[in-house]
């Protein structure tokens, strides 16, 4: 029993390093690629960025207490996540989405970090609520302003699909295969 032990302990070693050996030739692959397409370089980056301003949302997101505030920054982070997602699988995406690298989310970001930092003070006056307010009322308009951008990143792969579809009607039908 000992021994078939240390038989199945030896083969998992092996499966691991295999394993480990596979993704280190993956990894290197990789950047071998993005050495060679500048082009690749340039989304990884940029969901690089995107990812770690996701991960700024999230802490944020658990050091404030507010459950309303919290649905609205899951909101957030989900249709982000949901951008940047995209952009990875339609590289051709990424210009597109200057606009809303360089301003909306860096803007968006500060608004929830101010609202972390107000609803941190201890003492919760007028204009702290007022402003924490705001900031909530502006999350739901850039959350639907993310999803028009995630819509709109979508119709150009939706407008190609109806594309195909003529097409292939078009080539059924000259060829008595549909009505």
């Amino acid at each position: 029993e000992a021994y078939e032990n240390h038989l199945r302990l030896t083969e998992g070693k092996k499966l691991q390093e295999e394993r480990a050996r596979s993704e280190q030739q993956a990894l290197d692959q990789k950047k071998k690629l993005e050495a060679e397409n500048p082009e690749m370089k340039a989304v990884h980056e940029v969901i690089a960025e995107g990812q770690e301003t996701i991960r700024q949302i999230n802490e944020a997101n658990v050091a404030i207490e507010g459950e309303v505030i919290s649905l609205k920054l899951d909101r957030l982070e989900k249709v982000i996540t949901k951008i940047f997602e995209f952009i990875e699988e339609n590289p051709g995406g990424i210009p597109e989405i200057r606009k809303f690298m360089g301003y909306y989310l860096p803007t968006t970001l500060k608004l929830v970090s101010v609202y972390r930092d107000l609803d941190a003070e201890p003492i919760q006056g007028a204009n702290i609520l007022a402003t924490k307010k705001e900031i909530e009322d502006t999350l739901d308009t850039i959350s639907h302003a993310f999803e028009n951008l995630l819509d709109a990143l979508y119709s150009a792969e939706a407008m190609d699909i109806s594309t195909d579809i003529e097409v292939l009607d078009s080539i059924l039908k000259s060829q008595n295969l549909a009505k």
